[in-house]
């Protein structure tokens, strides 16, 4: 999962449905984030890269969950989402 909050960008993992729900930081780091910009995750292999506007905020490779959902989060109800799509290539 990508998220940006504020000035912060961070690739995540949440644990499964029915557990505590806890989060782990893959990667992250700092960024100045507009309304409007395009982002994007992807997880191709063992590799899950967040962009913004195209350009690599951040990556990590290792071991990544599998037969989960992808997502992006903005970590707040103030921010909103649209046009998301996620699937498999």
């Amino acid at each position: 999962m990508g998220q940006m909050t504020g000035m912060q960008w961070r690739i995540l993992t949440t644990a499964a449905l029915g557990s505590n729900g806890a989060r782990t930081v893959l990667a992250n780091g700092t960024g100045t984030f507009t309304a409007g910009a395009q982002r994007e995750m992807t997880a191709v292999g063992n590799t899950a890269t967040l962009k913004y506007n195209g350009v690599t905020l951040g990556s990590y490779t290792g071991t990544l969950p599998t037969g989960l959902y992808g997502g992006i989060t903005t970590g707040s109800s103030d921010n909103l989402i649209d046009n998301y799509a996620a699937g498999t290539q």
